[in-house]
């Protein structure tokens, strides 16, 4: 049995492999394909005579590698999945790989000392486990991949992790539009903004450096205005182009930085959510050197509110705009989610 914690008190048991697969697309974010997919486990006590029992520490994916690239994957996939604590695995692969890639995986998890508690390959509606030869429980055509509301289906599983605010995009790509930057028009009309923005600040900041805790206060107020916009009916439009200027400017001040990406008022409930949808637009909205604070605010608070699949696809999109800047340091210690590549 493995234990997931799902955001908030709830915690759900994978009792089969027809749990695991059908909890994998919730705890991604995104429907999988081609995928081999990594959930490294540490163990739990048990009583003597029970199954063993297992807790989810974290989530590792990686495209389907071609066969001569199956050893260098399995290398880095293992490598990221072996975190301290970390005892055993459940490998799943969704899609037919390379003859290779099993072995190479064998190989490198062995080499580490990880246990496998199950190796599954999903493909054309069915899976099966590498491990079990026994034709009663896993017959050589496969099992059938059962959705949710048919009868026999993980319902459970889905339940509780819908309940607990996690959701299932159609496609990887999908998660990542939710973050992806912005193009045309209203870039421009951003970037002519935050330079105006940037300029006014830095020009108060050098006239009187005490005015570095009125730029705060104005930021936080200006953010708290908007997410309550938010939860307001008819609220949650764009933003306008000088309000998001201002806050991409004033977010990068070390002091609201730190603040947004911990304090309780901007993690927790309905302001939380509403503070999603807040960073994920200025993410998306930000010019180019200007993604690092949003962006990082927006892996930290998706972290902590449970939604780790946008956490991560946060935190790769300002991996990928470039250098982090002085905000780099801050990552670590905000952002506390599973890996993924």
């Amino acid at each position: 049995m493995v234990d997931l914690a799902a955001p908030g008190p709830a915690t759900l048991a994978l009792l089969e492999p027809a749990d695991v697969i059908a909890a994998v697309p919730y705890l991604l974010g995104y429907r999988p394909d081609r995928s081999v997919i990594v959930l490294a486990l540490s163990r739990l006590p048990s009583a003597a005579g029970a199954p063993p029992r297992s807790r989810l520490r974290s989530v590792s994916r990686t495209d389907i590698p071609a066969a001569a690239d199956a050893a260098t994957v399995a290398r880095e996939l293992v490598a990221e999945s072996a975190a301290e604590g970390v005892a055993e695995v459940v490998v799943v692969v969704f899609g037919r790989a390379p003859a290779t890639l099993w072995p190479c995986l064998e190989a490198e998890l062995a080499a580490r000392r990880i246990g496998i508690r199950d190796a599954l390959r999903v493909e054309a509606g069915r899976w099966w486990s590498h491990l079990c030869a026994d034709p009663a429980c896993c017959p050589p055509d496969g099992t059938p991949v059962l959705e949710p509301t048919v009868p026999g289906g993980p319902a459970r599983v889905a339940a509780t992790l819908v309940a607990a605010g996690l959701a299932v995009l159609p496609s990887r790509q999908a998660l990542s539009d939710l973050v992806r930057p912005d193009r045309g028009l209203d870039r421009l009309r951003v970037e002519r903004a935050v330079a105006r923005a940037g300029g006014s600040v830095g020009a108060r900041l050098a006239a009187d450096p005490r005015t570095a805790r009125s730029l705060r206060a104005e930021t936080l107020a200006l953010l708290g205005a908007t997410v309550r916009g938010h939860l307001t009916p008819g609220g949650a439009g764009p933003l306008p182009v000088a309000t998001v200027a201002r806050l991409v400017v004033g977010v990068h001040h070390p002091a609201v930085f730190d603040r947004c990406g911990r304090g309780p008022e901007w993690t927790a409930g309905r302001r939380g959510a509403a503070g999603l949808a807040v960073w994920a637009e200025l993410l998306r909205r930000a010019p180019a050197g200007w993604s690092c604070g949003p962006g990082l605010i927006l892996a930290a608070v998706a972290s902590r509110y449970g939604d780790a699949p946008l956490a991560r696809a946060a935190a790769s999109q300002v991996r990928a705009a470039g250098p982090m800047a002085p905000l780099a340091g801050r990552l670590a210690r905000l952002v506390d989610t599973p890996s993924s590549r």
